[in-house]
């Protein structure tokens, strides 16, 4: 088929990033230690799909995962946590403020 698995390895606190489409894994945790792993969607807001856009900014300033990911049933973050402060960039991509 021309396709090959490939193992990408990584140590404890490596950041890998790879696009959703790609088939991905991971192996089983072969220590008594647990493995922790934070999963992170990321993707440029557009302001054509208004819907869309609000439910980001709410998300945010809401401290709530969006409505398709589950997220922490105790709303833990946002009874703990305030907004993110956004950089320039992070208000453009997450849709706060337009690309000009």
């Amino acid at each position: 088929d021309g396709l090959e698995v490939k193992a990408i390895p990584g140590d404890a606190g490596d950041l890998l990033i790879w696009h959703r489409l790609l088939a991905h894994g991971n192996g089983h945790n072969r220590s008594n230690v647990p493995r922790l792993a934070q999963y992170i969607t990321m993707s440029p807001a557009h302001f054509e799909d208004e819907d869309t856009r609000e439910a980001r900014v709410a998300s945010w300033k809401e401290v709530r995962p969006m409505a398709n990911w589950p997220g922490d049933r105790r709303g833990w973050e946002a009874d703990h946590y305030s907004p993110a402060t956004l950089t320039d960039l992070g208000k453009k991509l997450l849709g706060v403020v337009a690309w000009t």
